[in-house]
Protein backbone atom coordinates (compact mmCIF):
# COMPACT_ATOMS: atom_id res chain seq x y z
CA UNK A 1 0.00 0.00 0.00
CA UNK A 2 2.68 2.56 1.04
CA UNK A 3 4.94 1.91 -2.01
CA UNK A 4 1.81 2.52 -4.61
CA UNK A 5 1.17 5.81 -2.74
CA UNK A 6 4.57 6.50 -3.62
CA UNK A 7 4.25 5.72 -7.21
CA UNK A 8 0.84 7.86 -6.94
CA UNK A 9 2.61 11.06 -5.41
CA UNK A 10 5.68 10.55 -7.79
CA UNK A 11 2.98 12.29 -10.71
CA UNK A 12 0.69 14.56 -8.91
CA UNK A 13 -1.00 15.99 -12.20
CA UNK A 14 -1.21 12.41 -13.29
CA UNK A 15 -3.10 11.69 -10.26
CA UNK A 16 -5.04 14.58 -10.22
CA UNK A 17 -6.63 13.39 -13.62
CA UNK A 18 -7.16 9.77 -12.37
CA UNK A 19 -9.18 11.13 -9.13
CA UNK A 20 -11.24 13.66 -11.31
CA UNK A 21 -11.80 10.65 -13.06
CA UNK A 22 -12.89 7.98 -10.52
CA UNK A 23 -15.09 11.09 -8.56
CA UNK A 24 -17.33 11.37 -12.55
CA UNK A 25 -17.41 7.78 -12.87
CA UNK A 26 -18.49 7.27 -9.26
CA UNK A 27 -20.91 9.62 -9.77
CA UNK A 28 -22.25 8.10 -13.17
CA UNK A 29 -22.00 4.97 -11.38
CA UNK A 30 -24.73 6.32 -8.50
CA UNK A 31 -26.68 7.99 -11.10
CA UNK A 32 -26.97 4.54 -13.23
CA UNK A 33 -27.45 2.41 -9.57
CA UNK A 34 -30.13 3.96 -8.90
CA UNK A 35 -31.83 2.83 -11.17
CA UNK A 36 -30.25 -0.58 -11.21
CA UNK A 37 -31.01 -0.91 -7.66
CA UNK A 38 -34.53 0.07 -8.82
CA UNK A 39 -34.82 -2.78 -11.05
CA UNK A 40 -33.84 -5.12 -8.41
CA UNK A 41 -30.96 -6.12 -10.01
CA UNK A 42 -28.49 -5.36 -7.04
CA UNK A 43 -28.51 -5.32 -3.20
CA UNK A 44 -26.77 -4.16 -0.40
CA UNK A 45 -25.42 -6.06 2.55
CA UNK A 46 -22.79 -5.70 5.49
CA UNK A 47 -19.97 -8.07 6.90
CA UNK A 48 -18.14 -8.46 9.51
CA UNK A 49 -14.52 -9.92 9.17
CA UNK A 50 -12.34 -12.08 11.58
CA UNK A 51 -10.29 -9.95 13.31
CA UNK A 52 -7.96 -10.04 16.79
CA UNK A 53 -6.07 -7.94 18.73
CA UNK A 54 -3.06 -7.94 21.52
CA UNK A 55 -0.77 -5.19 22.93
CA UNK A 56 3.05 -4.30 22.88
CA UNK A 57 4.96 -2.41 25.12
CA UNK A 58 6.84 1.02 23.51
CA UNK A 59 10.10 0.78 25.14
CA UNK A 60 10.86 4.64 24.10
CA UNK A 61 10.18 7.36 22.20
CA UNK A 62 12.21 9.86 20.25
CA UNK A 63 11.79 13.12 22.60
CA UNK A 64 14.46 15.97 21.59
CA UNK A 65 13.34 18.72 19.29
CA UNK A 66 9.50 18.55 20.07
CA UNK A 67 7.41 21.36 20.64
CA UNK A 68 6.35 20.80 24.38
CA UNK A 69 7.41 18.13 27.26
CA UNK A 70 5.71 16.74 29.84
CA UNK A 71 6.55 17.11 33.52
CA UNK A 72 5.23 15.87 37.15
CA UNK A 73 3.88 12.43 38.13
CA UNK A 74 0.76 10.70 37.37
CA UNK A 75 -0.76 7.19 38.16
CA UNK A 76 -3.61 4.94 37.92
CA UNK A 77 -5.06 1.24 38.32
CA UNK A 78 -5.11 0.41 34.69
CA UNK A 79 -1.38 2.12 33.68
CA UNK A 80 0.37 2.24 36.69
CA UNK A 81 2.82 5.45 37.41
CA UNK A 82 4.72 7.88 35.36
CA UNK A 83 7.54 10.00 36.13
CA UNK A 84 8.07 12.42 33.60
CA UNK A 85 11.48 14.75 33.87
CA UNK A 86 13.62 16.30 31.52
CA UNK A 87 16.92 17.48 30.33
CA UNK A 88 17.68 20.87 29.10
CA UNK A 89 21.03 23.21 27.69
CA UNK A 90 21.17 26.81 29.08
CA UNK A 91 22.23 29.36 26.12
CA UNK A 92 25.27 31.80 27.33
CA UNK A 93 23.79 35.29 27.17
CA UNK A 94 27.29 36.98 26.42
CA UNK A 95 30.64 35.93 26.34
CA UNK A 96 32.24 36.36 29.61
CA UNK A 97 29.54 37.92 31.63
CA UNK A 98 31.19 40.24 33.93
CA UNK A 99 29.13 41.11 36.92
CA UNK A 100 30.87 44.36 37.46
CA UNK A 101 32.21 45.69 40.93
CA UNK A 102 31.68 43.60 44.62
CA UNK A 103 28.65 41.86 42.69
CA UNK A 104 26.83 39.68 45.23
CA UNK A 105 23.58 37.49 43.85
CA UNK A 106 20.26 38.71 45.47
CA UNK A 107 18.49 35.32 43.72
CA UNK A 108 18.36 32.72 40.88
CA UNK A 109 14.93 31.81 39.48
CA UNK A 110 13.76 29.26 36.59
CA UNK A 111 10.74 30.68 34.94
CA UNK A 112 9.07 28.43 33.24
CA UNK A 113 5.33 30.04 31.96
CA UNK A 114 2.65 27.64 32.25
CA UNK A 115 0.40 27.09 28.89
CA UNK A 116 -2.95 29.43 29.63
CA UNK A 117 -5.95 30.92 28.33
CA UNK A 118 -6.75 34.60 29.00
CA UNK A 119 -10.46 34.07 30.76
CA UNK A 120 -11.47 37.44 31.83
CA UNK A 121 -10.33 39.14 34.76
CA UNK A 122 -10.24 38.46 38.27
CA UNK A 123 -9.88 40.44 42.09
CA UNK A 124 -6.85 40.13 43.85
CA UNK A 125 -5.17 41.67 46.55
CA UNK A 126 -2.68 45.11 45.71
CA UNK A 127 0.76 43.86 46.30
CA UNK A 128 1.62 47.11 47.52
CA UNK A 129 -1.30 48.05 49.89
CA UNK A 130 -2.70 44.85 51.34
CA UNK A 131 -6.04 47.08 52.28
CA UNK A 132 -6.51 47.43 48.56
CA UNK A 133 -8.37 45.19 45.56
CA UNK A 134 -7.38 45.54 42.31
CA UNK A 135 -8.53 43.77 38.97
CA UNK A 136 -6.11 41.05 37.28
CA UNK A 137 -5.84 39.08 34.36
CA UNK A 138 -7.79 35.16 35.03
CA UNK A 139 -5.90 32.39 33.17
CA UNK A 140 -6.65 29.09 33.01
CA UNK A 141 -4.36 26.67 33.10
CA UNK A 142 -3.99 24.50 29.92
CA UNK A 143 -3.19 20.80 29.77
CA UNK A 144 -1.95 20.36 33.52
CA UNK A 145 -3.46 17.56 34.88
CA UNK A 146 -4.21 16.86 38.45
CA UNK A 147 -5.71 14.09 40.69
CA UNK A 148 -6.44 14.08 44.72
CA UNK A 149 -7.12 16.51 47.03
CA UNK A 150 -3.88 18.06 47.19
CA UNK A 151 -2.28 17.80 44.14
CA UNK A 152 1.49 17.65 43.41
CA UNK A 153 4.65 15.78 42.61
CA UNK A 154 8.15 16.25 44.02
CA UNK A 155 10.94 18.47 41.77
CA UNK A 156 14.65 17.82 42.12
CA UNK A 157 16.95 19.85 39.79
CA UNK A 158 20.57 18.91 39.04
CA UNK A 159 23.65 19.96 37.35
CA UNK A 160 23.25 17.58 34.38
CA UNK A 161 26.57 15.39 34.34
CA UNK A 162 26.53 14.58 30.48
CA UNK A 163 27.07 16.38 27.32
CA UNK A 164 24.22 16.59 24.70
CA UNK A 165 25.44 16.16 21.29
CA UNK A 166 23.68 18.04 18.69
CA UNK A 167 25.38 15.30 16.42
CA UNK A 168 25.38 11.39 16.35
CA UNK A 169 28.37 9.45 17.48
CA UNK A 170 28.13 7.04 15.45
CA UNK A 171 27.71 9.36 12.53
CA UNK A 172 28.76 13.04 12.67
CA UNK A 173 26.67 14.08 9.54
CA UNK A 174 23.33 13.30 11.10
CA UNK A 175 21.53 15.26 13.76
CA UNK A 176 21.75 13.39 16.86
CA UNK A 177 18.24 11.23 18.10
CA UNK A 178 17.84 11.62 21.97
CA UNK A 179 14.88 8.86 23.41
CA UNK A 180 13.05 8.97 26.79
CA UNK A 181 14.78 5.69 28.03
CA UNK A 182 18.05 7.67 27.84
CA UNK A 183 20.19 7.33 30.78
CA UNK A 184 22.19 10.65 31.86
CA UNK A 185 24.35 11.77 34.82
CA UNK A 186 22.80 13.88 38.01
CA UNK A 187 26.17 16.16 38.92
CA UNK A 188 26.21 16.67 42.74
CA UNK A 189 23.31 17.75 45.39
CA UNK A 190 19.94 19.42 44.05
CA UNK A 191 20.37 22.84 42.78
CA UNK A 192 16.69 23.00 44.12
CA UNK A 193 14.71 20.27 45.78
CA UNK A 194 10.47 21.17 46.61
CA UNK A 195 7.24 20.07 45.85
CA UNK A 196 5.60 21.65 42.86
CA UNK A 197 1.86 22.52 42.22
CA UNK A 198 0.56 23.75 39.20
CA UNK A 199 -1.12 27.14 40.39
CA UNK A 200 -2.87 29.80 38.16
CA UNK A 201 -2.59 32.40 40.22
CA UNK A 202 1.56 32.11 40.38
CA UNK A 203 1.50 35.36 38.50
CA UNK A 204 4.56 37.51 40.02
CA UNK A 205 7.31 37.26 42.35
CA UNK A 206 9.13 39.80 44.64
CA UNK A 207 13.08 40.12 44.69
CA UNK A 208 15.17 41.77 47.64
CA UNK A 209 17.81 43.82 46.28
CA UNK A 210 21.11 44.09 49.22
CA UNK A 211 23.65 46.02 49.46
CA UNK A 212 26.34 45.45 52.18
CA UNK A 213 28.08 47.87 54.33
CA UNK A 214 31.44 46.19 54.90
CA UNK A 215 33.64 43.83 52.65
CA UNK A 216 33.30 40.34 54.16
CA UNK A 217 29.09 41.09 53.31
CA UNK A 218 28.34 39.93 57.03
CA UNK A 219 25.78 43.11 57.40
CA UNK A 220 23.60 43.67 54.41
CA UNK A 221 20.94 46.18 53.73
CA UNK A 222 17.45 46.18 51.74
CA UNK A 223 17.52 48.75 49.35
CA UNK A 224 14.84 47.88 47.39
CA UNK A 225 12.25 45.02 46.04
CA UNK A 226 11.57 44.33 42.01
CA UNK A 227 8.62 42.94 41.22
CA UNK A 228 8.30 40.30 38.78
CA UNK A 229 5.69 39.04 36.18
CA UNK A 230 5.90 38.22 32.94
CA UNK A 231 3.96 40.15 30.03
CA UNK A 232 0.19 39.94 30.23
CA UNK A 233 0.43 38.82 33.86
CA UNK A 234 0.64 35.01 32.54
CA UNK A 235 1.21 32.48 35.21
CA UNK A 236 4.37 30.26 35.36
CA UNK A 237 6.41 27.59 37.44
CA UNK A 238 9.27 29.50 39.40
CA UNK A 239 11.42 27.61 40.84
CA UNK A 240 14.45 29.03 43.17
CA UNK A 241 17.81 28.03 42.61
CA UNK A 242 20.86 27.58 45.16
CA UNK A 243 22.65 30.83 45.07
CA UNK A 244 26.06 29.64 46.59
CA UNK A 245 26.23 26.95 43.82
CA UNK A 246 25.29 29.25 41.14
CA UNK A 247 27.83 31.93 42.23
CA UNK A 248 30.43 28.83 42.39
CA UNK A 249 29.34 27.88 38.70
CA UNK A 250 28.99 30.89 37.08
CA UNK A 251 29.94 33.98 38.98
CA UNK A 252 33.49 33.31 39.92
CA UNK A 253 34.11 31.49 36.56
CA UNK A 254 32.42 34.07 34.18
CA UNK A 255 35.83 35.30 32.77
CA UNK A 256 37.04 31.99 32.26
CA UNK A 257 37.58 29.93 29.01
CA UNK A 258 34.15 28.04 29.72
CA UNK A 259 32.50 31.51 29.20
CA UNK A 260 34.23 32.41 25.92
CA UNK A 261 32.17 30.74 23.60
CA UNK A 262 28.42 29.10 23.62
CA UNK A 263 29.88 25.91 22.48
CA UNK A 264 32.34 26.16 25.59
CA UNK A 265 29.98 27.11 27.84
CA UNK A 266 28.01 23.84 26.86
CA UNK A 267 31.02 21.66 27.56
CA UNK A 268 31.48 23.39 31.12
CA UNK A 269 28.33 23.48 32.07
CA UNK A 270 26.36 20.70 30.02
CA UNK A 271 22.93 21.90 31.50
CA UNK A 272 19.93 20.79 34.44
CA UNK A 273 18.38 17.89 34.62
CA UNK A 274 14.59 18.02 35.91
CA UNK A 275 13.45 15.12 37.94
CA UNK A 276 10.05 14.73 39.22
CA UNK A 277 9.39 12.00 41.37
CA UNK A 278 6.08 10.93 43.58
CA UNK A 279 5.05 13.15 46.53
CA UNK A 280 2.65 11.11 47.94
CA UNK A 281 0.01 13.60 48.20
CA UNK A 282 -2.13 13.12 45.31
CA UNK A 283 0.16 13.58 41.61
CA UNK A 284 0.09 16.30 39.22
CA UNK A 285 1.28 16.48 35.57
CA UNK A 286 1.82 19.46 32.99
CA UNK A 287 3.32 20.38 29.57
CA UNK A 288 5.36 22.72 29.07
CA UNK A 289 6.94 25.21 26.78
CA UNK A 290 10.06 25.77 27.14
CA UNK A 291 11.22 27.48 24.04
CA UNK A 292 10.35 30.27 26.77
CA UNK A 293 11.78 29.29 29.51
CA UNK A 294 14.98 30.87 30.91
CA UNK A 295 17.17 30.96 34.04
CA UNK A 296 17.41 34.44 35.61
CA UNK A 297 20.38 35.57 37.92
CA UNK A 298 19.25 38.54 40.08
CA UNK A 299 22.34 40.43 41.63
CA UNK A 300 23.45 43.87 42.96
CA UNK A 301 26.77 45.83 41.83
CA UNK A 302 28.41 48.39 43.25
CA UNK A 303 28.93 51.44 40.74
CA UNK A 304 30.62 54.81 41.39
CA UNK A 305 29.58 57.95 39.70
CA UNK A 306 28.88 61.63 39.83
CA UNK A 307 25.28 62.56 40.42
CA UNK A 308 23.67 65.06 38.00
CA UNK A 309 22.12 68.14 40.13
CA UNK A 310 18.83 66.78 40.19
CA UNK A 311 19.42 63.36 40.76
CA UNK A 312 20.24 61.23 44.32
CA UNK A 313 21.72 58.28 43.32
CA UNK A 314 22.48 56.43 46.82
CA UNK A 315 19.15 57.76 48.34
CA UNK A 316 20.74 60.01 51.03
CA UNK A 317 18.83 62.59 50.28
CA UNK A 318 21.79 65.08 48.87
CA UNK A 319 21.68 65.61 45.50
CA UNK A 320 24.68 66.39 43.10
CA UNK A 321 27.25 64.51 45.06
CA UNK A 322 30.70 63.51 43.12
CA UNK A 323 32.04 59.88 43.32
CA UNK A 324 29.66 58.47 45.22
CA UNK A 325 29.28 54.79 45.82
CA UNK A 326 25.50 53.40 45.36
CA UNK A 327 24.13 49.47 44.89
CA UNK A 328 22.84 48.72 40.95
CA UNK A 329 20.54 46.10 40.20
CA UNK A 330 21.41 43.93 37.30
CA UNK A 331 20.50 40.25 35.98
CA UNK A 332 22.03 37.82 33.26
CA UNK A 333 19.63 35.85 31.65
CA UNK A 334 20.36 31.98 30.31
CA UNK A 335 17.26 30.40 27.85
CA UNK A 336 17.21 27.02 28.47
CA UNK A 337 17.63 26.05 24.67
CA UNK A 338 19.61 24.13 22.62
CA UNK A 339 18.78 20.40 23.25
CA UNK A 340 15.92 19.49 25.37
CA UNK A 341 14.80 15.24 26.27
CA UNK A 342 12.14 14.54 27.37
CA UNK A 343 12.48 11.22 29.96
CA UNK A 344 9.48 8.51 30.79
CA UNK A 345 9.77 5.66 33.65
CA UNK A 346 6.92 3.74 33.78
CA UNK A 347 5.77 1.17 36.82
CA UNK A 348 3.38 -1.40 35.44
CA UNK A 349 3.31 -3.39 38.95
CA UNK A 350 0.58 -4.50 40.32
CA UNK A 351 -1.70 -2.95 37.70
CA UNK A 352 -4.22 -4.36 35.26
CA UNK A 353 -2.19 -3.72 32.33
CA UNK A 354 0.66 -5.76 33.73
CA UNK A 355 0.17 -9.29 32.60
CA UNK A 356 -1.37 -8.00 29.32
CA UNK A 357 1.89 -6.58 28.40
CA UNK A 358 4.29 -9.17 29.82
CA UNK A 359 2.30 -11.89 28.30
CA UNK A 360 -0.26 -10.59 25.14
CA UNK A 361 -2.01 -13.73 23.58
CA UNK A 362 -0.45 -13.02 19.82
CA UNK A 363 -2.06 -16.25 18.40
CA UNK A 364 -5.98 -15.64 19.73
CA UNK A 365 -5.75 -12.19 20.64
CA UNK A 366 -6.57 -10.58 24.08
CA UNK A 367 -10.32 -9.61 25.23
CA UNK A 368 -8.32 -5.62 26.54
CA UNK A 369 -6.09 -3.55 24.32
CA UNK A 370 -3.94 -1.33 26.46
CA UNK A 371 -3.22 2.09 24.16
CA UNK A 372 -1.25 4.64 26.18
CA UNK A 373 1.67 7.25 24.40
CA UNK A 374 4.73 8.45 26.20
CA UNK A 375 6.70 5.37 25.79
CA UNK A 376 3.72 3.10 26.95
CA UNK A 377 2.09 1.09 25.23
CA UNK A 378 0.39 0.13 21.53
CA UNK A 379 -2.51 -2.23 20.24
CA UNK A 380 -1.32 -4.90 17.17
CA UNK A 381 -4.71 -5.40 14.91
CA UNK A 382 -4.61 -8.27 12.56
CA UNK A 383 -7.28 -8.49 9.97
CA UNK A 384 -9.01 -11.31 8.24
CA UNK A 385 -7.93 -14.17 10.55
CA UNK A 386 -5.25 -17.04 9.49
CA UNK A 387 -3.43 -18.15 6.50
CA UNK A 388 -4.17 -21.95 6.78
CA UNK A 389 -2.44 -22.53 3.00
CA UNK A 390 0.55 -20.80 4.42
CA UNK A 391 0.70 -18.63 0.46
CA UNK A 392 0.65 -15.06 2.65
CA UNK A 393 -2.89 -14.64 1.95
CA UNK A 394 -5.32 -14.84 4.50
CA UNK A 395 -8.23 -17.47 3.92
CA UNK A 396 -10.71 -15.15 4.31
CA UNK A 397 -9.88 -12.66 1.83
CA UNK A 398 -9.46 -15.45 -1.18
CA UNK A 399 -12.72 -16.27 -0.19
CA UNK A 400 -14.20 -12.81 -0.45
CA UNK A 401 -12.28 -12.21 -3.33
CA UNK A 402 -14.63 -14.49 -5.22
CA UNK A 403 -17.66 -12.33 -4.07
CA UNK A 404 -17.32 -9.04 -6.61
CA UNK A 405 -18.10 -6.86 -4.11
CA UNK A 406 -18.09 -2.84 -4.54
CA UNK A 407 -17.31 -1.73 -1.38
CA UNK A 408 -18.98 0.88 -0.12
CA UNK A 409 -17.88 1.53 3.54
CA UNK A 410 -15.35 -0.13 6.24
CA UNK A 411 -15.44 0.63 9.55
CA UNK A 412 -13.69 0.12 12.38
CA UNK A 413 -14.44 0.11 15.73
CA UNK A 414 -12.43 0.21 18.88
CA UNK A 415 -15.11 0.38 22.37
CA UNK A 416 -13.74 1.51 25.04
CA UNK A 417 -14.08 -0.96 27.86
CA UNK A 418 -16.44 0.39 30.19
CA UNK A 419 -15.31 -1.46 33.47
CA UNK A 420 -11.66 -0.10 33.09
CA UNK A 421 -11.99 3.73 32.92
CA UNK A 422 -9.23 5.93 32.92
CA UNK A 423 -8.44 9.69 34.46
CA UNK A 424 -7.37 11.05 30.99
CA UNK A 425 -8.96 9.63 27.51
CA UNK A 426 -7.71 10.02 24.51
CA UNK A 427 -9.30 12.15 22.09
CA UNK A 428 -7.89 10.43 19.07
CA UNK A 429 -5.87 7.56 18.35
CA UNK A 430 -3.88 6.81 15.47
CA UNK A 431 -3.48 3.54 12.41
CA UNK A 432 -0.05 3.09 11.09
CA UNK A 433 1.08 0.28 8.66
CA UNK A 434 3.15 -2.80 10.05
CA UNK A 435 5.19 -4.23 7.42
CA UNK A 436 8.74 -6.28 7.57
CA UNK A 437 9.67 -4.89 10.83
CA UNK A 438 8.85 -1.24 9.99
CA UNK A 439 6.25 1.32 10.92
CA UNK A 440 4.43 3.31 8.38
CA UNK A 441 2.04 6.08 8.11
CA UNK A 442 -1.15 5.09 6.80
CA UNK A 443 -3.28 6.96 4.64
CA UNK A 444 -6.19 6.95 2.28
CA UNK A 445 -6.59 8.63 -1.50
CA UNK A 446 -9.73 10.31 -1.16
CA UNK A 447 -11.11 12.86 -3.39
CA UNK A 448 -9.78 15.55 -1.84
CA UNK A 449 -6.54 14.23 -1.91
CA UNK A 450 -4.67 12.36 1.13
CA UNK A 451 -5.71 12.52 4.35
CA UNK A 452 -5.64 10.20 7.66
CA UNK A 453 -8.15 7.52 8.61
CA UNK A 454 -9.97 9.06 11.14
CA UNK A 455 -9.28 7.89 15.18
CA UNK A 456 -11.93 10.19 16.95
CA UNK A 457 -13.30 9.38 19.98
CA UNK A 458 -17.02 9.19 19.57
CA UNK A 459 -19.23 9.58 22.71
CA UNK A 460 -22.16 7.96 23.93
CA UNK A 461 -25.49 9.75 24.62
CA UNK A 462 -24.57 11.00 28.13
CA UNK A 463 -21.51 12.35 27.06
CA UNK A 464 -19.50 8.94 27.98
CA UNK A 465 -16.34 7.65 25.82
CA UNK A 466 -18.04 5.25 23.87
CA UNK A 467 -15.47 4.15 21.09
CA UNK A 468 -13.04 5.10 18.63
CA UNK A 469 -13.67 4.91 14.46
CA UNK A 470 -11.66 4.52 11.64
CA UNK A 471 -12.50 4.28 8.05
CA UNK A 472 -10.73 1.64 5.98
CA UNK A 473 -13.04 1.47 3.06
CA UNK A 474 -9.64 2.06 0.01
CA UNK A 475 -7.35 -0.17 1.56
CA UNK A 476 -10.40 -3.31 2.45
CA UNK A 477 -11.20 -2.79 -1.50
CA UNK A 478 -8.12 -2.75 -2.60
CA UNK A 479 -6.97 -5.77 -1.13
CA UNK A 480 -10.33 -7.43 -2.07
CA UNK A 481 -8.85 -7.14 -5.50
CA UNK A 482 -6.95 -10.60 -7.25
CA UNK A 483 -4.24 -8.37 -8.67
CA UNK A 484 -3.96 -5.95 -6.11
CA UNK A 485 -0.46 -4.47 -5.75
CA UNK A 486 -1.28 -3.58 -1.93
CA UNK A 487 0.60 -5.12 0.76
CA UNK A 488 -1.78 -7.46 3.38
CA UNK A 489 -0.36 -5.63 6.60
CA UNK A 490 -0.84 -5.89 10.88
CA UNK A 491 -1.96 -2.33 11.99
CA UNK A 492 -0.94 -0.49 15.08
CA UNK A 493 -2.76 1.63 17.13
CA UNK A 494 -1.30 4.29 19.38
CA UNK A 495 -2.43 7.53 21.08
CA UNK A 496 -2.20 10.22 18.32
CA UNK A 497 0.03 13.16 19.27
CA UNK A 498 0.29 15.94 16.80
CA UNK A 499 4.05 15.36 16.41
CA UNK A 500 2.74 11.97 14.82
CA UNK A 501 1.77 14.17 11.61
CA UNK A 502 3.89 13.57 8.66
CA UNK A 503 5.92 16.08 7.25
CA UNK A 504 5.06 15.63 4.12
CA UNK A 505 3.02 13.51 1.89
CA UNK A 506 6.04 11.81 1.04
CA UNK A 507 6.58 10.81 4.82
CA UNK A 508 5.68 7.53 4.70
CA UNK A 509 7.91 6.15 8.06
CA UNK A 510 6.05 6.25 11.07
CA UNK A 511 7.77 9.00 12.90
CA UNK A 512 9.29 8.05 17.12
CA UNK A 513 7.57 11.18 18.62
CA UNK A 514 5.00 11.03 20.77
CA UNK A 515 4.65 12.22 24.68
CA UNK A 516 0.78 12.15 24.93
CA UNK A 517 0.58 10.24 28.58
CA UNK A 518 -3.28 9.70 28.41
CA UNK A 519 -4.25 6.29 27.94
CA UNK A 520 -7.13 4.08 27.26
CA UNK A 521 -8.25 0.20 27.67
CA UNK A 522 -10.27 -1.59 24.75
CA UNK A 523 -12.46 -3.96 24.52
CA UNK A 524 -10.74 -6.96 22.28
CA UNK A 525 -12.52 -10.63 22.34
CA UNK A 526 -14.70 -10.52 25.26
CA UNK A 527 -17.72 -12.67 25.60
CA UNK A 528 -19.39 -10.60 28.46
CA UNK A 529 -19.09 -7.17 26.21
CA UNK A 530 -19.63 -8.95 22.66
CA UNK A 531 -21.60 -6.15 21.39
CA UNK A 532 -19.02 -3.76 22.41
CA UNK A 533 -16.04 -6.10 20.82
CA UNK A 534 -13.46 -5.15 18.59
CA UNK A 535 -14.92 -5.52 14.86
CA UNK A 536 -14.33 -4.08 11.00
CA UNK A 537 -17.60 -4.48 9.39
CA UNK A 538 -17.45 -3.78 6.04
CA UNK A 539 -20.73 -2.39 3.84
CA UNK A 540 -20.71 -3.85 0.35
CA UNK A 541 -23.12 -3.75 -2.82
CA UNK A 542 -23.52 -7.00 -5.14
CA UNK A 543 -25.40 -8.12 -8.04
CA UNK A 544 -27.93 -10.12 -7.76
CA UNK A 545 -28.18 -13.54 -9.19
Amino acid sequence: MFKKILVVMKYPIFIVAILVGIVSCEKDFKNIGENLLDDNLFSTGSYSAQIKAHSIRVNSNKTNGMGHYLLGYTTNAQFGSLKASFVSQLNLPKSNPSFGNNAVIDSVVITIPYLSTLDGTQDATDPNDPTKTIKVPNYELDSVFTSGTNPNFQLNVFELGTYLNPLDPNNPYVENELFSDDVFLKTGSPLYSGLVSPNRNDTLMVINRYQYENASLTNRILYKKDTIKLANSKPSLKIPMNKQRIKQIFQDNASSSHFASNENFKHYFRGLYFEALNSGNGTAAMYLNLADAYMTIYYTQTTVDDEEATEDLNGNGIKGELNIVYPTAETFVYSLSGIRVNLFERNYNGTLAESYLLNPNVTNGDDKIFVQGAAGSDGIVHLFGADANTNDIPDEIETLRTKNWLINDAKLYLYVDPSNSTDQYPSKLYLYGIENGLNYQTYEIMNQGITQLGGDLVLDDEDNPDYYLFHLTDYVSEILKPDTEVTITDFGIKVYDSSDLPLSATDTIMRKYNNNFKGVVLTGKNVSLAPRNLKLDIFYTEKNQ
